[in-house]
Order: structure tokens, then sequence, then C-alpha cells
């Protein structure tokens, strides 16, 4: 079959383009964990070359969101127990370090940027609309990392996130709106924010990932019990 006599993607920046195109439909589970990635098949889809497409696939690799076999194929990577207690590993590692960056300095005007964002995360429809609370937590949490201005460590985050993203979409499926807690939590952690308390804050982080992970993974994997989060999270302060 011809490739597509126009394509669907303006040429320029394409190899940014491609690989955004494939990210975004293994996050939202259009090719969900297993799904073999047919390059020719994007290739007639998108009306392009195959070396953009196999591109953003090493790339993709690289990040560890797919697999691919010189024997196999190209396979949407699965997500393990052991994926989920490490990313929420990492994140808390991540955002531990970014309130220590700026706990005991943050300016009034970075504190307010923060309780907007907090505030969105309060709007009504997040009950029920897990999709729509996954953006307003995501970017409630990213601003703490932002604000350290550590362009790194926001690449860091930025890459981690594309992968909690795929465990969260798996919730959505579950028809799972904003965890009860998440309101509360993050209150404290704003709280402790503006008390210029990093240790505090850094606590409440530690409490609410614990939660949150326990609760992710008895939904979309089944595999934490109710009253035991990951030992990663029990240190107690």
């Amino acid at each position: 079959m011809a490739l597509n006599s126009e394509p669907i993607m303006d040429l320029a920046n394409i190899n940014e383009k491609v690989y955004e195109f494939i990210k975004k439909r293994i996050i939202h589970l259009t090719y969900p964990p297993g799904h073999k990635i047919n390059v020719r098949e994007l290739q007639r889809e998108l009306g392009i070359s195959q070396t953009p497409i196999k591109a953003a696939l090493f790339r993709l690799a690289g990040e560890g969101m797919i697999e691919i076999s010189a024997r196999r194929g190209t396979f949407v990577k699965e997500v393990t127990e052991k994926d989920i207690e490490e990313l929420f590993a990492t994140r808390f590692i991540l955002e531990a370090g970014a309130v220590d960056l700026i706990g005991r300095e943050m300016k009034d005007e970075q504190l307010e940027e923060l309780e907007g964002l907090y505030n969105e995360t309060l709007k009504s429809g997040l009950e029920s609309n897990y999709e729509l609370f996954m953006e307003k937590d995501r970017a409630f949490h990213m601003k703490i990392i932002e604000l350290t201005g550590n362009q790194r460590l926001m690449e860091t985050y930025n890459h981690l996130s594309a992968h909690m993203q795929i465990v969260r979409f798996r919730m959505a499926r579950h028809n799972v709106g904003k965890m009860p807690w998440v309101d509360e939590d993050h209150r404290s952690i704003l709280d402790a924010l503006k008390e210029r308390n990093p240790e505090k804050a850094k606590k409440v982080i530690r409490e609410h990932f614990a939660k949150s992970m326990s609760f992710l993974g008895r939904q979309s994997m089944g595999v934490y019990p109710a009253d035991s989060p990951s030992a990663i999270f029990s240190v107690t302060e």
C-alpha cells in the first residue's frame, strides 16, 4: 500500500512530533501494555518515512516505555508491581529534594502560584472525572519541581510523569474519580511550605505517595493490600 499522499502532521520538527504522537498513544492506552507497534502501519497512517518513526521508537525504548527485539518486534512494556513501587519512590526522592531546595526560601508570589493550582484541584466535577483530576494533580506536583528552577530536575520529573500517566489511565478505565484524601494532603503540603518547613512538607508528601501508591496498585493491578503501603514509604520522620 502506498504512503498517504499528504502527511497528517507538519513535517517541521517531525522527529519530536512523531515521538509525542506515539508516546501519547501509549499513555492513553491506545497502545496498551503488550501491544505490538507496527512501523509499516504507522508509516502508512502518518504518510511519512520510517526514519522519524524508528527514531521515536528508539527514544521511547531508552525511556523504558517500549521494548525492541530483533526477533519479536516492538512492544509496549508491561507495568509491574515493581514499576509502580519504583515510580513512587523516585517521585518522592525528586519532590523531597525540590522541597529541600525551595522550602525555606519560597517567595510569597511562588506560594500564590502553587495555591492557585491547588484551587484548581478543588473544582467541581473532578470527583467523577479521573482524567481531568490527573491533569490538575500533575500540575500541582510539577509546580513544586518547577519552582526550583532546575532544568535537569524538571526534565527528569517530566520523563517520570509519562510513566505515571500510564498507570493513572488504567485507573480511568475503572471509572475512579479523585482519591478521597488528595485535597487534604495537598492543603497540608501547601501549608507546610507556607510555614517554610521543608521537613513537615516532606513528611506529608511521603504519606501522600504511600496512600496513592497503595490505592493505584490495588485498583489497577491488585498488588497492594488496603492497609499495607510499600516499606519504601513506611519510614517514620
